[in-house]
């Protein structure tokens, strides 16, 4: 398999794989890109930045740096932090860009990840540049424990540039 392919099937698996399990499949398919922008953003998600006759699409961007210092549970948190956004924007109801609403943070409960300002108990549950922890025995961590297929994200981002 050729690199790109390989890495983007994974990406992908992951996507399909949480938006089975945590959004019952509700979500529209997005696009799914990797943007190294130094320590600006882990990830975002852009609604319909993508268009392919005359169809908008939507982005979802992980930062490749992020990935390569964390581990694929942590990834996969971000992955369904973004995912979010993207059922937010689906259902008519987003927040702010930049900011995370109290509909955000319910969603995001409801998958098993707790919205927090600090990454722990106790952070505020709505604002900017927000975290989350996942809960105990919540659906985030039964879908990541049952999740067999792959292992990881199979490249990791290399910021050395060659001349």
């Amino acid at each position: 398999m050729k690199p790109t392919e390989e890495q983007y099937t994974a990406y992908q698996y992951c996507f399909d794989y949480l938006n089975e399990q945590l959004f019952d499949k509700q979500l529209p398919a997005c696009m799914l890109t990797f943007t190294a922008n130094g320590k600006r953003s882990d990830g975002y998600f852009s609604g319909k930045s993508w268009v392919k006759e005359g169809e908008a699409i939507h982005e979802i961007s992980l930062n490749p740096e992020y990935v390569k210092k964390h581990s694929l549970k942590e990834t996969l948190v971000l992955l369904a932090h973004q995912m979010v956004h993207l059922w937010q924007y689906e259902n008519d109801r987003p927040s702010k860009q930049g900011y995370h609403n109290r509909e955000w943070a319910g969603r995001m409960k409801a998958i098993g990840l707790i919205p927090s300002s600090t990454g722990e108990d106790g952070g505020k549950e709505t604002g900017r540049q927000m975290s989350q922890y996942v809960k105990k025995g919540g659906r985030f961590e039964v879908a990541y424990e049952a999740m067999t297929k792959i292992n990881g994200i199979p490249f990791e981002f290399s910021n050395e540039t060659k001349g």
